[in-house]
């Protein structure tokens, strides 16, 4: 699970640009489109790519009592369309900002400071936040370090 800070994410909430969907590529020979998330947090920023199907799973699994998804509907023709997908990748970045503004106030509220394993996979955290958790601890063990020899020395 990802680790954060809440508070330090509600300011990008306010101006929902934590996650955005700027684009989205087609391979047309396969017949599907790839939608690029990117996610912004502090410094890091990464991108991942997801198929329409990969919604849909993440979905399910997030929501498994509602009957109706928020998702945009599944279209079988003329779903490469460049005006469908361009309003499809709109009605995404809408539908992933919502689930990521409804798990970090539920991890508020909770006071957990971690997002959802699920969520967390699907956006890549775990690819990295990681590298950004292994500085951190690194830094924080050489601080330690230095702690322990003042300390020796007022002794």
């Amino acid at each position: 699970m990802a680790l954060l800070k809440m508070d330090d994410m509600m300011p990008h909430l306010e101006r929902n640009s934590i996650i955005s969907i700027p684009s989205y590529r087609t391979n047309e020979a396969a017949n599907y489109a790839c939608y690029k998330i990117q996610i912004n947090l502090d410094s890091y920023t990464w991108t991942v790519e997801r198929r329409y199907s990969e919604f849909v799973a993440f979905d399910v699994k997030r929501f498994p009592d509602r009957k109706k998804s928020f998702l945009p509907p599944k279209k079988y023709v003329r779903n490469m369309d460049p005006e469908f997908l361009t309003e499809r990748r709109l009605e995404l970045e809408k539908y992933i900002r919502t689930v990521m503004e409804l798990e970090l106030w539920l991890q508020k509220k909770n006071l957990n400071s971690q997002l959802p394993k699920l969520l967390a996979r699907f956006l890549d955290f775990h690819q990295y936040v990681s590298s950004f958790t292994l500085t951190l601890s690194i830094h924080l063990f050489m601080e330690y370090e230095m702690l322990i020899k003042e300390l020796k020395l007022i002794e």
